[in-house]
């Protein structure tokens, strides 16, 4: 969500911290039910229609419909959006997302006959990166005048068009950065460190950042084991994840941004910032890197080749993404405006050295 939109959400009275965060509580419950719920329905569609490699068929349409799900949200919930009930309106655009997504991986690769070993990732994560780019990290300053509806199809332009021009080109964005961001961006950690900073300035401080912690990450990765240097990823001489952190990756980007703005980021919004988000990012990491190594070993339990049991749990950890952002950008489970530790107005750090600012000119009155 961009800062203008958390701004205006302020305008309502601050709710209390803990009673938000509590009635979030289920729904983060409701991230791993409907993981697993929807895990066990796709493997039966597409091992039953085969139409394309199950696994990435499924991770495809989780991963693609997660992202049409945010387009809905960021369009104002377009062409719903005189929906009055608002749990109607988001269960309806969560099924089309899905619909959606499952139509076109089944024409991408069923009809079509395209490669899904060749084009399901650098699909997803190139698409993902614009998204992000312009709507995220971009905070959609280049169309902040326009309507929601209509500023969403103009990105919608820049994501597909983007998407289509960088897989004809350089092959793929990576999408190893997306963890990072998710808890930067929910945490308020950029909206922080960069405040004053306009746009497009913020939006390359902000890509540095990730970089540099991505490059951290690999190479911390690396040192553990559990990164692989000789794989190829394209033009991109990075290295690849092992089928272990590949399951960590997907938890990763599902268990991010949406469960902590399903509880409002606590406790972590106890702390002031820039310890907060700085704290968020190695706790997200860390429950991340222990439920992975929990999934592998609960499908370890249901299927004897390791091989097999490291690749279904992936595919789980991947399904995760889609209900996190759906309960959190469709639902609005969290969405009320809360204070952090040290903020003055929900939603916002602009304002935070407005009287430091303000002192000077006063003493020259």
């Amino acid at each position: 969500m961009s800062e203008a939109a958390a701004v205006a959400m302020s305008r309502e009275e601050p709710r209390t911290l803990r009673v938000d965060a509590i009635s979030g509580v289920p729904w983060v419950a409701g991230i791993f039910v409907g993981a697993t719920v929807s895990y066990i329905l796709l493997r039966l569609i597409f091992t039953t229609v085969n139409v394309g490699p199950y696994p990435l068929m499924s991770i495809g349409t989780m991963l693609i419909g997660a992202a049409i799900a945010t387009t809905f949200a960021l369009a104002g919930y377009w062409p719903l959006h005189n929906v009055a009930n608002a749990r109607v309106r988001a269960t309806a655009l969560l099924l089309i997302s899905l619909v959606l997504a499952f139509a076109w991986w089944t024409i991408f690769s069923g009809l079509l006959k395209f490669n899904m070993v060749a084009f399901a990732f650098p699909i997803i994560a190139t698409f993902w990166w614009f998204i992000a780019a312009t709507s995220f990290v971009g905070e959609e300053a280049h169309v902040a005048s326009l309507p929601a509806a209509r500023r969403t199809l103009l990105n919608l332009i820049i994501w597909v068009g983007g998407t289509w021009l960088v897989l004809r080109t350089i092959a793929w964005i990576p999408p190893f950065w997306f963890g990072l961001v998710q808890t930067l961006l929910v945490t308020g950690g950029f909206a922080y460190l960069l405040r004053g900073v306009k746009q497009p300035t913020k939006s390359v401080y902000s890509w540095a950042v990730l970089v540099f912690l991505t490059a951290v990450a690999i190479a911390l990765s690396l040192a553990f084991g559990i990164w692989d240097s000789k794989a190829s990823l394209g033009p991109w001489a990075i290295g690849g994840p092992t089928a272990g952190w590949g399951i960590f990756f997907g938890l990763w980007c599902g268990l991010n941004y949406g469960l902590l703005a399903l509880i409002q980021c606590w406790p972590f919004s106890l702390i002031r910032q820039p310890w907060g988000s700085a704290l968020a990012v190695v706790a997200v990491t860390a429950w991340c890197a222990i439920l992975a190594w929990v999934a592998a070993s609960v499908f370890g339990l249901f299927y004897a080749d390791r091989a097999t049991a490291l690749l279904e749990a992936q595919v789980w950890a991947w399904h995760t993404v889609f209900w996190g952002f759906c309960f959190a950008l469709l639902y609005g489970i969290g969405s009320a405006p809360y204070l952090w530790a040290g903020q003055k107005t929900p939603g916002t750090w602009e304002d935070l050295d407005a009287p430091a600012e303000a002192r000077p000119a006063a003493a020259e009155r």
